[in-house]
């Protein structure tokens, strides 16, 4: 299978998710199903051999230079967008993309299209921590209630085919394909909450993780 191109902004992973899936998500295919597939609103595909039998296995990534921030508040509330999105991904018959984007936005029109195109392909996420990650690099607060945070994000989560049923026992995957991109996310704050309204992609690397290693993991 000829690999495949497409975006999350979302992540898509995520997420993004594309986010996987937040930003440009991505993962998966297999030996087995090979139906015919429309082209989708997420990342890459490959065909793997096997699953891997542990995230162990996953080996380490060289880094891509590039400043990491230290903790910061604004900095939380979209790592725990792109967590959402990625639990989005992992359960999209249940997700409620107004609670992570904006209504009318460009990140709420991918995470919905990306959750549309999930649901209708009875897809999933399972989400591999040690390889699906952000880290923040740069902030700048535009207003109170407007901030622009450069992430560099790695999607290392698998898609996979659910069989169109509850059970796990029986995915297959579908996309495995580990992505990584530097990205600009734009978020506003209303009643409280932070939910990201934009994604602008600066670099986009298919295949490889270059992203410095995740503080998280």
């Amino acid at each position: 299978m000829t690999p495949n191109r497409v975006s999350l902004v979302a992540v898509a992973l995520v997420g993004v998710a594309l986010t996987g899936c937040s930003g440009r998500a991505a993962s998966s295919a297999d030996p087995v199903l090979s139906p015919v597939r429309p082209t989708p609103p997420v990342v890459a595909v490959h065909v793997p051999e096997s699953i891997p039998p542990s995230v162990d296995s996953v080996p380490a990534a060289p880094a891509a230079t590039g400043s990491v921030l230290p903790p910061d508040p604004v900095v939380v509330g979209l790592q725990e967008v792109q967590q959402g999105v990625n639990e989005c991904l992992r359960l999209p018959t249940r997700c409620d993309v107004s609670r992570w984007a904006t209504g009318g936005s460009q990140a709420y029109r991918a995470l919905a299209a990306v959750v549309r195109y999930y649901v209708s392909n009875s897809l999933v996420a399972r989400i591999v921590p040690s390889v699906t990650y952000v880290v923040p690099e740069r902030v700048v607060h535009a207003s109170p209630t407007r901030v622009e945070i450069t992430l560099c994000e790695v999607d290392g989560s698998w898609q996979m085919d659910s069989r169109g049923t509850r059970r796990t026992d029986d995915d297959i995957v579908w996309n495995d394909l580990l992505v990584s991109r530097r990205a600009r996310h734009s978020l506003v704050l209303r009643d409280g909450v932070w939910r990201r309204s934009e994604i602008v992609e600066l670099e986009f690397w298919p295949g490889e993780n270059r992203c410095p290693p995740s503080t998280a993991v």
